[in-house]
């Protein structure tokens, strides 16, 4: 391995992640094997696009994990954020392909962003490539706005996740499953890695980013009982949850020296959670839309809605029990509406996992085809990984013992079961909603075609026989192209002559 990255750039680090991070590159290398046993059986269109997209994009992702250094990590983000515009666009259908452009758009400019940033953070640091000596570098407010948003866009928290309900319900089911899975939680393992615990800045703007946090997991919620497609209530459950996900963050980074590794921890089993039940839900939803399920399928589909509303015996009431007794021993444990914002969230959770109960149900087609063997395997092998979590994570037994406790028992059963009467009355009442609120477009694709506007009037202007002779032969080549797996074999050409040129140098 020295001798590998002797050969890449200067500074060049990749080892077997160690502690938190080596279950985090666990969970993420996991989502993708089954996704992609998914995969296997489910996809029958395009797959030269698919599986060469799948297979970088899985790359990037991975390699970020293993990266010690700042050129590494940026290498693999870029490398999995611009190589998973193919699976969005994976269909060739006109949603799927405005749902890419928005999604390319915002991901160059979360790489744009980001590489401000990180070119920032090293200047800071004296020019340093470690990414552990990033740490001892004090935040400035241009690079701290910068790595939050730049990280913020693929993480997708509120008010960064307009790409999220465009992307996912164009997305292949598998691929919707490691969009929300794996790669979104790359942007929270950025900030993670990239800002310091303890900063001077940052603990300014903390009461700031905790309002983020509750903005996003209520906000998100709410926006998902608008909709009727399951995919899209999956994606703004998807920027609920991150709204959590970063409150964890949060709580690690303003908590005291002696609780830092146990907040480290309750930060990467929440990621680890949050990938596993979000991943089989996915699958879930693509496997009812085309196809039947036998019992033991509605069962493995159970599971992970009991785990995201936090019921007793799930990782989700033992995360959620380790989020509220941190949060308790916080500096932000006097605020006062703390509790009733928590109080909300699960009640705002319940709805929206009976709200998609409900859907998933009724989208079912008994005349559909039965699932493929290898499809269910995958699709299983999640759902098993979600239930026993609390017994192959050693750690967080005691957090899943305490869960069980009657006061934390009452705490969780009693939104869950007030959602399910208000969720019946609403169905009763035939879902009393205005007609232009039910899957409301996103001003968000207005923009993007605006953009996209501006840039064809741009490009026009210069017309083709005034143009030099190697651009009208590459636009002819871009032509012939133009239905085959151009991103795929553009981002693996990108990527090996990069490698050669370093090689050589």
């Amino acid at each position: 391995m020295t001798e590998l990255q002797a050969l890449l750039w200067p500074g060049a680090d990749f080892s077997v992640p160690q502690g938190p991070v080596a279950l985090w590159f666990g969970f993420t290398l996991l989502l993708w094997l089954c996704a992609g046993l998914y995969s296997l059986s489910t996809i029958s269109k395009r797959k030269t696009l698919y599986w060469s997209s799948f297979s970088l994009a899985m790359v990037g992702n991975l390699l970020l994990l293993l990266a010690q250094d700042v050129l590494g990590f940026y290498l693999g983000f870029a490398l999995m954020s611009l190589s998973a515009y193919g699976l969005v666009i994976h269909s060739g259908q006109s949603a799927a392909r405005r749902a890419g452009r928005l999604y390319l758009q915002l991901a160059i400019l979360g790489e744009l962003l980001l590489f401000a940033a990180l070119l920032l953070r090293v200047d800071a640091a004296g020019g340093a490539l470690a990414i552990a000596d990033l740490s001892s570098a004090a935040l400035t407010p241009l690079a701290l706005s910068l790595l939050l948003l730049g990280f913020g866009l693929k993480a997708g928290f509120f008010p960064l996740h307009i790409w999220l309900p465009q992307a996912h319900p164009a997305a292949p089911a598998p691929a919707s499953a490691v969009l929300s899975g794996a790669m979104i939680k790359a942007g929270l393992f950025g900030l993670w890695q990239f800002i310091p615990a303890g900063d001077v800045l940052l603990m300014h703007w903390l009461p700031w980013l905790l309002l983020l946090c509750f903005s996003s997991a209520l906000l998100g919620a709410w926006l998902a009982l608008l909709h009727c497609k399951p995919k899209v209530v999956l994606a703004y459950s998807s920027v609920s949850q991150m709204g959590y996900l970063l409150l964890a963050l949060v709580l690690y980074w303003s908590s005291p020296a002696d609780y830092q590794t146990q907040a480290v921890w309750l930060l990467v089993w929440y990621a680890c959670h949050h990938a596993l039940l979000k991943s089989a839900l996915f699958l879930a939803a693509g496997a009812v839309s085309s196809y039947r399920l036998q019992g033991w399928h509605w069962l493995a589909l159970l599971w992970p809605l009991v785990s995201l509303t936090a019921l007793p015996l799930s990782s989700g009431a033992a995360v959620k029990y380790g989020l509220k007794e941190g949060l308790g021993q916080s500096s932000f444990a006097d605020w006062p509406l703390l509790p009733a914002v928590l109080t909300l969230g699960a009640l705002s959770t319940a709805l929206l996992a009976w709200h998609l109960l409900a859907l998933l149900r009724q989208q079912h087609q008994s005349a559909n085809p039965r699932l493929p063997v290898t499809a269910s395997l995958g699709w299983l092998v999640l759902a098993l990984a979600s239930l026993s979590m609390p017994w192959w994570l050693s750690l967080l037994q005691p957090l899943w013992w305490q869960a069980l406790q009657p006061g934390a028992l009452f705490a969780a059963l009693w939104p869950v079961v007030l959602a399910a009467l208000l969720y019946g009355y609403w169905l009763k009442q035939g879902r009393p909603l205005p007609t232009g609120w039910q899957d409301p477009l996103s001003p968000a694709l207005g923009w993007s075609l605006w953009l996209k506007s501006r840039y064809l009037t741009l490009s026009s202007r210069q017309r083709e026989w005034q143009l030099p002779k190697w651009r009208r032969q590459e636009r002819r080549v871009n032509r012939w192209l133009s239905q085959q797996a151009l991103l795929p074999l553009g981002s693996s050409t990108l990527l090996a002559v990069v490698l050669l040129l370093w090689l050589l140098s």
